[in-house]
């Protein structure tokens, strides 16, 4: 199915666009952020970045998009918008651009 979306999106001309977001709770799984996020866009997927060592999470994560359209929502309805329990401030919402990772990084204790 998902090769299948894939496929039909890149027909359209559309490629996946990759969030990062900033400001998760560290208790949150992925199926917890995808429905989350699911309430607001159309998410092929959810990875929340873990600590390479204790595998434990860093309180962020990445969401997949299938089109800048859908992505585009997910960061209206979310970025400083929304605050979860467990963390001090709103979700930090953008695209994810490679040269940027060390600039952003995740919310620590």
């Amino acid at each position: 199915m998902e090769e299948q979306q894939q496929t039909l999106d890149s027909s359209l001309g559309e490629e996946s666009v990759k969030l990062f977001v900033g400001q998760v709770p560290k208790h949150m799984n992925e199926a917890e952020l995808l429905s989350l996020f699911k309430e607001f866009a159309l998410i092929d997927q959810v990875n929340i970045i873990k600590d390479k060592a204790t595998r434990v999470s860093r309180g962020c994560c990445f969401v997949i998009c299938p089109s800048r359209g859908e992505a585009d929502k997910a960061v209206n309805a979310c970025h400083n918008k929304r605050t979860l329990p467990g963390v001090s401030f709103s979700f930090f919402v953008s695209q994810f651009l490679e040269m940027s990772w060390n600039v952003v990084g995740c919310f620590d204790d």
